[in-house]
């Protein structure tokens, strides 16, 4: 999981997905050269056999070059989540330009949820304050104002 390079989090679903496969093996308590047990090996192989679809994935990246110079408007849009089971915010870029209006993902970050239970609510403040880490680099990467940032959540 570490050997791969992902500074802006946007293979934060894969990789959340192998983080949870390994937060359940510590659960488990093994020894440092304990096998462990069957399920956890197919989940395991499965995650990394799947791996290499990531070549086939590809991200627009409008908001670079003459369309960003000639927007009329920009906004940047992060979004922040939680669950049980982990916690993840993403940010947006709208541009409306001459030729129409052009959204892409920028950035995100995933966490998972504490081993030890928490609240629905804490863990939504949490993933509140990850989106406002997000909204803030991208922010500054962008050089953006914070007028033009909008942060959405759920409200339960």
């Amino acid at each position: 999981m570490s050997s791969l390079f992902d500074p802006l989090g946007l293979m934060c679903p894969v990789m959340l997905e192998a983080k949870l496969i390994m937060q359940h093996i510590i659960k488990q308590k093994y020894g440092w050269d304990d096998p462990v047990q069957q399920e956890e090996q197919e989940k395991w192989i499965s995650w990394c056999r799947r791996l290499p679809a990531l070549e086939e994935v590809t991200i627009p990246r409008v908001y670079g070059g003459v369309g960003f110079s000639v927007a009329s408007s920009i906004d940047l849009h992060v979004f922040c989540d939680a669950s049980e089971r982990g916690i993840g915010a993403c940010a947006y870029l709208r541009m409306e330009t001459p030729i129409g209006v052009k959204c892409a993902l920028v950035a995100a970050k995933s966490r998972l949820a504490l081993m030890k239970p928490t609240t629905i609510p804490r863990l939504e403040l949490t993933a509140a304050m990850i989106g406002s880490r997000v909204r803030s680099r991208v922010a500054e990467e962008l050089d953006l104002s914070s007028k033009q940032a909008t942060m959405w959540t759920l409200d339960r």
